[in-house]
């Protein structure tokens, strides 16, 4: 997954990469894959992906992607105004 986030950004197209990694995070069973797409979504670097893990942050079952979520979050950038 990391290497999604990777091409997505290289390609200049982090967008493409988003809905595939989101919908991973938030509906996966396995804990290592929901972990894994919240760390890919932090590497990402898009801003849009915020809600999406601050979501996980607040609302996994398990606290490791809580905690995985939370970090991916402190990576995006902060939206410009």
């Amino acid at each position: 997954m990391g290497a999604l986030a990777q091409l997505a950004r290289e390609v200049k197209q982090p967008h493409a990469a988003l809905p595939v990694l989101e919908h991973l995070l938030e509906n996966d069973p396995l804990i290592a894959t929901r972990m894994a797409a919240a760390a890919a979504l932090g590497a990402l670097g898009d801003p849009q992906a915020r809600q999406t893990l601050e979501r996980a942050a607040a609302q996994d079952a398990q606290t490791i992607v809580r905690d995985a979520a939370t970090q991916a979050a402190g990576e995006l950038p902060v939206a410009k105004r």
